[in-house]
């Protein structure tokens, strides 16, 4: 029977699978009905398969993978739920007692990590092996702990952890790298994760029972620095006393145990680790500084705390601290950054273009102050005007324009801060760019001309805007399109009415302002055109205004056309004849008028109209 037909006769199955364990381990195994049952469960292989198939009792795996793979020992699940019962009837039936489960942990860390007291000492009362190591390593959920005394470590089970180290664990487990059967892993020592969580008598009791307390990998550091990071006061002074090394790398993630404290954010841990003599920062070391890490939290105090204590900083220290500012910081950090000399100009520092960006206005306001380049370029690709006209910024631009910016610079592609302020559409900081002696210059990049696109987009002022600023009418577009031909695709007629009135060339050769007009059905520009001049027969060899009405199903403008001289039964290298384009659109009244017109019928180019007609 399939999984949901046994959820359709049995609704209360999902409840049963998710809730049973947990519900044995509530009720105790005291009962003979109780552990009659959990004992048959635990034994029956068909029925732990059955019961992952609905419930993951194994948070850190997908359901997926569990019910794929099914190889959980039923003593893992035992030791989860702590039924000791159950666990002595399956060792008595001969579980092996370290195997390990799917994500590698035995019974016995299973149960150590849930803090199963009894159960541990029943296990280890049976064989169970403190030193046996997890070989699989899954960080998700709880996570993976290489041995039961990491596992109980973790959580702060204190009389686990007691009872664990009178049997003789490898207390230093997890130091360096352990090899599993996937390759290499790092686990964290039962230490590092005492402190990690702040578990204070944990921490005693290890360091009393031996525990390196300088025990270090690379991917998680050393236990002082974990209780650093995780502002553990007590538990940080309580290894400092153990002669916890300060100098020592904190791992992946902290550059040493200063920085730890800085990302933890205890002052006074901070001030207690400067007075012990820790370093400002190591550059031998390709680890974050501690200065870095104070900016990066985003705390005045401990940059200037940091600062005060170091007067021989160097440059570059202070030149990265910089780039780890955000539109967020705390603007004293950056004035502290800068009064002790970090460059505002360095050719890595972009922080200006991105406060330009995201609009940043007091804080670009700040560095523009403090020196900041107002045309520094980016990559050759634009400067802070052009990037605050990317991102529609007008406080931002106003800013800069007052502090110097140029303009009428260009990037790379030849796209000025005006042409950009129109790309993105943002018109009004076009018009305050016009009024601050922005030029309008040829097009120099594949970008539409400003004037083009204000017409594409029907803006009425910035089109008489940029005309009175001296924009070339009849300008083209790398498409070969014009004002003209844009105004009348939007089919603003008051635009075309006003390009018309100062100069636009109705009369252009390659226009296709009469086609678009006409394919559009827009009438009255139509015949604002033809009363101007425009060529009734178009300006491309492509498409012609009748063939483009027709297409349109524009009867008013087909007939307009015709009285205008146009012909008939015009062709044009790929759209076909004016029949072709009428009968592709089945209008029967279009078709008549053409025929009533004397179009050939029999006139043809790539495809018969009667052809269309019939398709």
């Amino acid at each position: 029977m399939k999984l949901s037909e046994i959820r359709t006769k049995f609704p209360l199955t999902d409840f049963a699978t998710r809730h049973w364990l947990g519900h044995a381990r509530a009720a105790g195994e005291n009962q003979e009905r109780l552990f009659l049952w959990t004992s048959k469960f635990f034994m029956d292989k068909p029925f732990i398969k059955f019961w992952l198939g609905f419930r993951n009792a194994i948070d850190e795996w997908p359901q997926a993978l569990i019910s794929n793979y099914g190889r959980v020992p039923a003593l893992y699940f035992a030791s989860l739920a702590g039924l000791n019962r159950s666990i002595e009837h399956l060792l008595d039936s001969g579980a092996k007692i370290d195997a390990g489960s799917i994500i590698g942990r035995s019974a016995l860390q299973v149960a150590a990590h849930e803090g199963h007291m009894e159960l541990v000492m029943t296990l280890l009362d049976h064989g169970a092996t403190a030193k046996a190591r997890n070989m699989r390593h899954h960080p998700v959920g709880s996570g993976s702990h290489i041995t039961a005394l990491a596992a109980a470590s973790w959580n702060g089970h204190i009389q686990t952890v007691q009872l664990l180290l009178k049997h003789a664990p490898d207390i230093d487990a997890g130091a360096g790298c352990t090899t599993g059967p996937s390759g290499e892993y790092n686990f964290p020592t039962a230490l590092w994760s005492a402190s990690f969580n702040g578990h204070l008598e944990v921490v005693q009791c290890l360091l009393v029972g031996g525990a390196n307390v300088n025990a270090y990998d690379w991917l998680h550091g050393t236990a002082l620095s974990a209780a650093l990071s995780t502002a553990h006061t007590q538990v940080s002074l309580l290894l400092l006393q153990w002669d916890a090394d300060i100098h020592t790398s904190g791992g992946d993630s902290h550059g040493n145990a200063l920085c730890a404290a800085v990302f933890g954010g205890d002052l006074a841990l901070v001030e207690n680790l400067l007075q012990r003599g820790a370093r400002i920062s190591s550059h031998e070391e390709e680890y974050e500084t501690a200065l870095l890490t104070a900016v990066e939290v985003d705390r005045i105090d401990l940059v200037d705390v940091l600062l005060s204590h170091y007067t021989d900083i160097d440059r570059k220290v202070l030149d990265d601290a910089l780039r780890r500012v955000r539109s967020t910081t705390d603007r004293r950090v950056i004035k502290t950054l800068l009064d002790h000399g970090a460059n505002i100009n360095h050719p890595r520092t972009h922080l200006l273009h991105m406060l330009c960006e995201q609009g940043s206005l007091q804080t670009a306001r700040l560095l523009l102050e403090n020196g900041a380049d107002v045309n520094n370029q980016l990559n050759q690709d634009r400067n802070p005007l052009i990037t605050a006209c990317q991102n529609d910024r007008l406080d931002v631009v106003m800013l800069l324009i007052s502090m110097g910016a140029d303009v009428n610079h260009n990037n790379s592609e030849g796209v000025s801060a005006l042409q950009m302020a129109f790309i993105y559409k943002c018109f009004e900081i076009a018009g305050y760019l016009l009024k601050n002696g922005a030029q309008i210059s040829e097009a120099k990049s594949y970008h539409d001309p400003p004037l083009l696109t204000s017409c594409n987009c029907g803006n009425f002022e910035m089109v008489k805007m940029l005309c009175e600023h001296g924009a070339n009418i009849n300008q083209q577009s790398m498409r070969n399109q014009n004002a003209l031909e844009a105004a009348c695709n939007h089919g603003d007629i008051a635009i075309v009415q006003f390009l018309i009135d100062h100069g636009a060339n109705v009369k252009m050769c390659d226009s296709n302002a009469l086609t678009v007009a006409s394919e559009k059905g827009y009438l009255e520009i139509a015949q604002l055109l033809l009363a101007h001049g425009a060529d009734v027969r178009g300006g491309s060899p492509y498409k012609t205004p009748m063939q483009a009405a027709c297409y349109g199903e524009r009867i008013q403008v087909v007939e307009l056309l015709l009285k205008n001289g146009a012909e008939v039964s015009v062709t044009a290298f790929g759209y076909g004849s004016t029949l072709n384009n009428a009968c592709h659109t089945r209008n029967t009244d279009m078709v008549d008028l053409l025929l009533n017109a004397g179009l050939d019928v029999n006139a043809q180019t790539t495809a018969h109209g009667i052809w269309y007609g019939c398709y």
